[in-house]
């Protein structure tokens, strides 16, 4: 028999050994370099991949940058209407009932800035104040959107049927009657409150008693009181802070009712 037919014996009965099949070492040489070229390729593309976002981005970076000044003596603008997403985390809502809203003026004037930032054109502006519309100020879009057509008319049209002035009377009914709810965090009720005491141009120390009176049924639940004369919002908050800590500590007789069960369970 010569030395190539001895190879291809060697080769041909190399899956069989020791009673049990083995894979020929050809076929596994095979294999790792197909898997060795299969992972160049994605190499290969990842980098290609990851060279053609870069170069996207230079793009959106040319783009911007051409918007903000001139090419060839003539001014461009990039505008870019936002995605549903950029409209929820920049644009707030408008709802004239929630007395913690903007005034029609204030939010007129943080789209504004927003839209100066962003480089927004009008009618960005314009499509990005009209869905954040809530609550009265969507039927009063309803009944003027034929004629507000432009920024500059939905604006002067919006501040004139909200007014931004409200009668503190107002604020101070609404912040009276203000209670914590149960399933309401203290952070979300103190500072609630503090919105509405803003807007109305209360002091700071007429605003934490608002908020104190709120806290009726918080305060006769917990096992300690507020201390001391608190002018500022920052104090309140620390001691309302502390007593809620001693609201979620077990109290004394509630310690000795479990040391006693315990010690019956052991008796039996």
């Amino acid at each position: 028999m010569s030395t190539d037919d001895e190879d291809r014996s060697d080769v041909e009965t190399a899956d069989y050994r020791d009673g049990e099949f083995r894979t020929p070492v050809c076929f596994v040489t095979d294999r790792k370099a197909k898997q060795k070229s299969r992972n160049k390729m994605d190499a290969k593309l990842k980098a290609d991949f990851e060279a053609k976002e870069e170069e996207i981005q230079k793009l959106k970076m040319q783009l911007l940058q051409i918007g903000a000044g001139t090419s060839g003596g003539t001014s461009f603008s990039v505008d870019r209407r936002p995605d549903f997403r950029e409209l929820k985390e920049l644009v707030s809502k408008f709802n004239p009932k929630d007395p913690t809203c903007l005034s029609a003026e204030e939010w007129i004037k943080k789209i504004d800035t927003t839209a100066a930032h962003y480089k927004w054109k009008e009618d960005t502006k314009l499509h990005c104040a009209r869905l954040n519309l809530e609550g009265s100020a969507k039927l009063w879009w309803a009944g003027v959107q034929s004629v507000a057509t432009t920024w500059a008319t939905f604006s002067q049209k919006l501040v004139n049927a909200y007014p931004s002035a409200r009668d503190p009377i107002f604020y101070h009914n609404q912040m009276s009657q203000r209670k914590k709810q149960k399933e309401e965090t203290l952070d979300e009720y103190v500072f609630t409150q503090v919105a509405m005491g803003k807007r109305a141009g209360f002091e700071e120390s007429v605003i934490v008693k608002y908020v104190i009176n709120g806290l009726r049924n918080f305060t006769a639940n917990c096992k300690v009181t507020l201390a001391g004369k608190i002018a500022t919002v920052e104090a309140l908050m620390e001691q309302l802070k502390w007593m809620e800590g001693f609201m979620d500590a077990p109290s004394e007789r509630d310690v000795l009712s479990e040391e006693l069960d315990r010690s019956l369970n052991f008796c039996q």
